[in-house]
């Protein structure tokens, strides 16, 4: 949200300028109009400063105007927005270069006229102000009030680089996270990680005393958002508090923990799981988090559940070997070879023959494929989906090496590009199995467009330097603008690149200044840099 609405700065300050002595009443009153329907479109926490300016307005109904603005958005602001306004250098909340930027009667004034919740709002703003004496005065009068609003921006002002401030700050939040709603821990709880990481003050007691008081029964609301808060280190510190403090708040929080959203708290509680449940228990509960979205979660259930289960932990390693990660079928594998188990390969075989269409069965087999899994691969290569065509080319590469040439070299026809990237980085390990014929035949008649411009990209890449010259060339002739445009960048690319100097055989030399004078898709710059080239190494 730190963004300005559009065009409403500009707005304003037309708008803002003195009331000439030739202006009637009613166009005094139109104006004053106009600017009540600017401020109405401000939306942002951006654009506070501008609104801010308008509370000192001669006018009422704009003074009105400015703070019922100022309490929607300060309201509706979320942490990142408050902080993104504490480090603002640019904020001038109140205006620039007014008198009353330095005077502390001004809130007073603000108060006389406002409802108590804009007025709240107004102080709430005024925390950020540039002015040390305002900001204080905000403080004060925010401690003495009620509304739980107001902790959010005490705290912040516990950070202040005025020490008088910051005191007064921190004496008054001292007893105000009792009792907070679900919309203001969305705002307090972030901002206690913020403060975590402050450098001017230490506010590891503050910070730590806070989440204690979430251990008690009666703020188990207050422990479970803490679990799940996304502020960066919060969750993970309560988390630590909560396994490190005995007590029976560990078994309470567990369900919440290992279901929340961030995986260090339950990483950490999936940990401690074997000393508070029955291996049946745990074996319940880490089912349910190997489904989840993170591979370390997945992987931290997977052990714990082996670990507290060690006469099933083949089965549970056998379940473990069909996942999407392979760093974690990787593991399976090496567990269960630690039990004896080598053959995975044929594991992988048996599930496909029972259900062909397993993905995790088909990736599994592409990491351990051997020559007599080619036939099984092969149905693969022309299925509807490209991610199963893309393992099955990674399982012949695998299985059948250099070998696999025929089955891979129609799938440089292929429409996916995540296809012909794999098919190509085959042919990048063995770029003595493709020619450049074949390369020229798929530039002209290749049904899609990536396939053909694909071609450039292996004609480029797997042939050595002066023989992919040659027939980026030749691919340059073709009667797709685009692949000829693509041809033509990739000979200028390689001319650029010298790194390895390797000089053209005599054959290079008499095929170029053969084919470059005739090649009329080619710009004569480039025509001049291939000549001149040429001259330069014979």
């Amino acid at each position: 949200m730190w963004k300005l609405t559009k065009n409403l700065r500009d707005r304003l300050f037309k708008l803002g300028f003195r009331t000439r002595c030739s202006e009637s009443l009613q166009d005094v009153s139109r104006r004053n109009g106009s600017i009540r329907s600017v401020l109405e479109c401000a939306q942002t926490v951006a654009d506070l400063r501008d609104v801010s300016v308008y509370l000192a307005h001669s006018d009422q109904l704009v003074t009105e105007a400015a703070r019922s603005v100022i309490d929607r958005i300060i309201r509706s602001a979320n942490w990142q927005d408050l902080i993104a306004l504490e480090r603002s250098a640019d904020s001038y909340i109140g205006g620039y270069g007014d008198k009353r930027e330095w005077n502390r009667n001004f809130l007073t004034e603000i108060a006389e006229s406002s409802p108590p919740q804009e007025f709240v709002s107004v102080l709430a703003l005024f925390t950020f102000h540039q002015n040390g004496y305002v900001r204080h005065e905000a403080v004060r009068a925010l401690a003495s009030s009620t509304d739980g609003f107001a902790l959010p921006f005490l705290m912040l002002r516990c950070n202040d680089w005025v020490w008088q401030i910051a005191d007064d700050a921190l004496a008054a939040i001292q007893n105000r996270f009792d009792v907070m709603t679900p919309d203001q821990r969305t705002l307090v709880l972030p901002l206690l990680g913020y403060l975590k990481r402050c450098e001017r003050s230490d506010f590891s007691a503050l910070v730590d005393s806070v989440l204690r008081r979430f251990l008690e029964p009666s703020h188990h609301d207050d422990a479970v958002a803490a679990l799940r808060t996304k502020a960066r280190g919060l969750g993970r510190m309560f988390a630590e508090l909560a396994l490190s403090t005995p007590g029976e708040h560990q078994l309470r929080l567990l369900s919440s923990a290992i279901s929340s959203n961030l995986p260090a708290a339950q990483i950490l509680f999936c940990k401690h799981m074997p000393n508070l449940l029955e291996p049946q228990a745990i074996a319940m509960h880490c089912c349910g988090m190997q489904q989840d979205p993170v591979m370390a979660v997945r992987r931290t259930a997977y052990q714990v559940e082996a670990e507290s289960c060690p006469n099933n932990a083949g089965e549970i390693w056998q379940r473990a070997m069909f996942d999407l990660s392979y760093a974690l079928r990787d593991l399976a594998r090496f567990e269960l070879a630690r039990l004896g188990e080598t053959d995975h390969a044929a594991r992988y075989r048996a599930s496909l023959k029972s259900q062909p269409d397993s993905y995790g069965a088909l990736i599994g087999l592409a990491d351990t494929a051997q020559d007599t899994d080619a036939d099984i691969l092969r149905e693969y290569l022309s299925h509807a989906f490209p991610s199963r065509r893309i393992h099955a080319v990674r399982g012949l590469g695998r299985a059948l090496g250099e070998r696999a040439v025929d089955d891979l070299l129609p799938l440089l026809h292929d429409g996916n590009r995540k296809v012909l990237r794999r098919v190509s980085a085959f042919f990048r390990l063995h770029p003595y199995l493709i020619d450049g014929d074949t390369l020229l035949d798929l530039a002209r008649t290749a049904e899609s467009l990536n396939a053909r411009l694909n071609t450039i990209a292996v004609a480029a890449t797997c042939l050595a330097k002066w023989d992919s010259i040659v027939w980026l060339i030749r691919c340059a002739a073709t009667d797709d603008p685009i692949v000829s445009k693509a041809a033509e960048q990739a000979i200028v690319e390689r001319l650029s690149c010298n790194r390895n100097f390797t000089r053209p055989s005599s054959k290079n030399i008499a095929e170029i200044e053969q084919l470059t004078p005739k090649a009329k898709s080619l710009s004569e710059e480039t025509k001049a840099i291939l000549l001149s080239t040429l001259r330069l190494v014979k």
